[in-house]
């Protein structure tokens, strides 16, 4: 009987995000400003800068009821993005900027605490170059990637050999079909009094580069009541009072260790170290 292997070894995860969104698309002038952060602060910790290239269809609605396009602007820049680079010459991390997101993608997870530290210097160097008085901040995210290999025969794979049974985030349909499925499912943790967290736990089986493939993706968005219009009133006070960014994130990262326990059979949860207080 083949087993799953976790992504990365001694853990799973094949990508870890922290976000933020703001009220409306950034500004040319706040992205030249923080962009300067690349040359002035983080070049030792990113050694690419990229453009990033949006485009944009302009449809109209005719009086025939059918729809025209009345001009596009294919190649505008609508952010950027700072990459580090890997040993195997494949990102490693990326900070990235683009319409109303800022984001920070790790593909090398070296534990959630030096994950916290990186992500608290990058956002403290990024964003006091942008205007949040006029372009206040919305919601923030906090975002796992994890994936499981299949080794063995295909026919073999099964939730079972993964997942504990019965699961109060995996229908039961999925267990016993082999390697194709799919349960995608939400809902709204309220622990914060003064904001509403939203769950979206995607997960999937299907082959990957020739091998079954389970993946859980896992965004926890944290909306917030009211705009943050200032850098300090955000860090200090971002999930209410007493709550500090730093403590929010703390929780969401918490959130996903108790989902993630919650699903896994107890012997993988134990091997990716999802019990331990650093992972």
């Amino acid at each position: 009987m083949g087993k799953y292997i976790p992504y990365a070894g001694s853990n799973a995860i094949q990508e870890a995000v922290i976000g933020i969104k703001f009220q409306e698309t950034i500004s040319p002038t706040d992205l030249s400003n923080a962009r300067m952060v690349w040359n002035t602060d983080l070049k030792n910790d990113f050694s690419r800068s990229e453009d990033i290239i949006g485009s944009q269809i302009h449809i109209k609605r005719t009086d025939q009821g059918g729809i025209q396009v009345e001009g596009n602007d294919p190649f505008h820049s609508s952010g950027f993005q700072l990459l580090s680079m890997g040993p195997d010459g494949k990102p490693s991390q990326i900070l990235q900027i683009s319409e109303n997101h800022f984001t920070l993608h790790f593909m090398e997870y070296f534990g959630w605490q030096e994950t916290l530290k990186r992500s608290f210097r990058y956002i403290s160097a990024v964003l006091p170059r942008l205007n949040l008085e006029k372009n206040g901040i919305q919601s923030f995210n906090l975002r796992y990637v994890d994936r499981f290999t299949f080794d063995g025969q295909t026919n073999e794979a099964n939730a079972v050999l993964l997942f504990q049974e019965p699961s109060e985030f995996i229908s039961s349909k999925c267990f016993d079909v082999g390697p194709y499925w799919h349960c995608h499912s939400g809902w709204f943790d309220n622990q914060f009094a003064d904001s509403r967290i939203l769950n979206q736990l995607n997960i999937q089986s299907r082959m990957i580069d020739g091998a079954a493939t389970v993946t859980i993706d896992h965004n926890m968005i944290f909306h917030l009541r009211s705009l943050f219009n200032s850098v300090r009133v955000f860090m200090e006070s971002a999930g209410g009072k007493n709550s500090s960014l730093k403590e929010s994130l703390d929780h969401l990262h918490n959130v996903n260790h108790d989902v993630i326990s919650g699903l896994l059979c107890p012997n993988m949860a134990e091997r990716i170290g999802i019990f331990n207080e650093s992972s």
